[in-house]
């Protein structure tokens, strides 16, 4: 981040594309980035970090209430108690952790939309809707894995409103499926010019894949 904040990185676009470890990481850079150059503060990240989570943590509780009718329940503590334990003290302290938190706000606020909003009545529903799922795949391979089912619903839902007629048609019903279509095209584009991380070593085979993928759900 030294370069390009102070202004010395010769090519930012491709900086920002360029990958580390596995991950693609144009948006979480670039917020970095602003971040960083708008308040001088390497902690100014580490705040957007607490903030970005708290407030998911809030509009699903208050999807949840949504559910009961307006009803709030002890139960919905969850949702800042998984976003805001301890455990994550290291990524809530580390500003470069955006990397992590962004993909993740991004994916909650598509999965509050598919719980209150599941068609995307609403215009400015699809509209915020469409732009989290297309910087999904644009803030890391943690956001990436999680595009193409998201994709799939929105397509579905553009279908779905499709069916209603012409009158919703023209009310947007096509912002669902555009999104789904760059978003699909983003997955793709990744991989141009992919290469594996050097320090990964490669998988001996499928039985040790789903053996550490037991170990890992069972976590």
């Amino acid at each position: 981040m030294v370069a390009p904040m102070l202004g010395q990185e010769p090519d930012l676009p491709r900086w920002l594309w360029s990958q580390n470890s596995e991950h693609r990481l144009p948006l979480p850079r670039l917020a970095n980035l602003v971040l960083l150059r708008a308040s001088g503060d390497f902690r100014s990240t580490m705040v957007f970090n607490v903030l970005a989570l708290a407030l998911v943590a809030a509009a699903m509780i208050r999807a949840a209430r949504s559910l009961r009718g307006g009803l709030t329940s002890p139960t919905d503590a969850f949702f800042p108690l998984l976003l805001l334990h301890l455990g994550n003290w290291d990524n809530l302290v580390w500003g470069w952790q955006i990397q992590f938190v962004l993909p993740t706000v991004l994916a909650c606020i598509l999965l509050s939309i598919v719980i209150r909003d599941p068609r995307q009545q609403s215009r400015g529903v699809s509209i915020a809707g469409a732009l989290a799922l297309i910087c999904l795949p644009l803030s890391g391979a943690n956001g990436l894995v999680l595009t193409p089912a998201l994709a799939g619903w929105f397509a579905y839902t553009a279908w779905a409103r499709w069916r209603q007629g012409q009158a919703d048609r023209l009310a947007g019903s096509w912002i669902p499926g555009a999104a789904a279509l760059v978003a699909t095209v983003l997955c793709a584009i990744y991989f141009v010019g992919y290469e594996s991380s050097p320090w990964n070593e490669p998988s001996p085979g499928l039985r040790a894949a789903l053996e550490t993928t037991g170990k890992f759900v069972a976590l």
